[in-house]
């Protein structure tokens, strides 16, 4: 499942950016069937699950399971809650998971294209031009800018080590003494485990 990390700085601008466009939120497009938006400086995280004219949306809040909300597409673009599960404490919470998901989508879809960087993982070349087997597609990264071509990176620069526990993708190792084995995915690193976020950045937009 793809994942959109929304900065608690930029929040703001993307709700004004969807004000701005209500035509194109009220489009409802479908740029991503399953994604999982994380509120940054917050404990809410949201996972959709687009099917035709329904968005299941699974909520977990302090790291916890909170329920989910059925919604229904209605021809106008609006949605309409057709089953609620959640325990949330206010109202004024469902409304901003319902509002951030419909934005979030136009924004992906109708932003202009310099604001929008779309990054794959590097595919593992093997010896005997086979790609080895894969259960399920890897996800993607998108990095959503404004007017900009600039590359982010960290203050540790490119080659800077991840903080935490991560994961280090199966390789192949070449030995001196000519083998070549086969390195199988593991964990690596100490501390809190880091999951991949994609950044969305939606400063100054027009």
């Amino acid at each position: 499942m793809d994942k959109v990390l929304i900065p608690k700085e930029d929040y703001p601008k993307l709700l004004i950016w969807g004000k701005k466009h209500k035509d194109l939120v009220c489009k409802m497009p479908m740029p991503l069937k399953a994604v999982e938006i994380v509120f940054d400086g917050t404990w809410l995280q949201v996972k959709y699950i687009r099917e035709e004219n329904q968005v299941t949306a699974h909520i977990i809040y302090k790291n916890k399971k909170r329920g989910k909300m059925v919604l229904e597409i209605k021809p106008s673009g609006i949605l309409s809650t057709l089953k609620d599960t959640t325990n949330l404490s206010h109202q004024g919470m469902r409304e901003m998971i319902v509002m951030t998901y419909c934005t979030v989508m136009a924004f992906m879809t109708y932003a202009k294209p310099e604001q929008i960087e779309k990054r794959e993982p590097p595919e593992i070349k093997r010896l005997d031009n086979k790609r080895p087997k894969s259960k399920c597609k890897a996800p993607i990264t998108y990095i959503l800018r404004h007017k900009t071509n600039a590359t982010q990176r960290s203050s540790g620069g490119h080659h800077a080590s991840p903080k935490g526990i991560f994961t280090v993708r199966g390789h192949y190792r070449h030995l001196r003494d000519g083998r070549t084995i086969w390195i199988k995915e593991y964990k690596k690193g100490a501390g809190d485990k880091k999951k991949r976020k994609y950044k969305l950045g939606v400063k100054n937009c027009d």
